[in-house]
């Protein structure tokens, strides 16, 4: 765990940000959005946030437990969190590939992103720990706030309608948070 320097970690949010947006509409790439039920419950060992959170897998998997569900990211997945919507998230190793994601906290008044990955053994080692945040200022938060709303509740009866048209938000997304890192 953090085996890289600070300009390597920014590298990694930004290459991982630029694969995204080059990302082509493949069946490999998965837009995740979870079932919404269980808004602002307390459940134990679960969390919420009042902001949306999107979570890229970079490597290894990450397991996410909700109210109504649970999923599985794997290496290129994305997932969408809404606001309030309670968590409980498990990092894992692949065979020899470890784990890491790129979390980007978004708010009307809030954006960050950071790695996150989690030790190689012990007792937490499938708790993901932020090990480089990159703070961002940008006008652009009300915007990212309303193209994640619009993402969230957009209703396609064709379905690779609806993924497209998640696939393309999330590359609107990463392509303005890349302006704003300046690259």
């Amino acid at each position: 765990m953090n085996d890289r320097t600070p300009l390597e970690y920014s590298h990694l949010i930004r290459e991982t940000l630029l694969r995204v947006v080059k990302a082509e509409n493949s069946p490999a790439l998965k837009v995740h959005l979870p079932r919404s039920g269980g808004h602002w419950q307390h459940l134990p060992g679960h969390i919420f946030h009042v902001c949306h959170e999107l979570f890229v897998q970079i490597s290894g998997m990450c397991q996410f437990h909700f109210p109504e569900e649970e999923l599985i990211l794997n290496p290129g997945d994305m997932l969408l969190i809404p606001p309030g919507l309670p968590h409980l998230e498990r990092g894992l190793r692949r065979g020899n590939e470890p784990f890491r994601n790129l979390l980007i906290t978004i708010g009307e008044h809030y954006l960050d992103t950071h790695i996150a990955e989690c030790p190689e053994d012990g007792p937490n080692r499938h708790i993901p720990v932020p090990v480089h945040p990159e703070k961002i200022t940008s006008a652009h938060q009300v915007l990212y706030c309303h193209l994640l709303q619009a993402l969230e509740t957009a209703d396609f009866s064709d379905k690779n309608q609806k993924r497209l048209f998640q696939l393309r938000s999330l590359q609107a997304l990463s392509s303005l948070i890349l302006h704003d890192l300046g690259v």
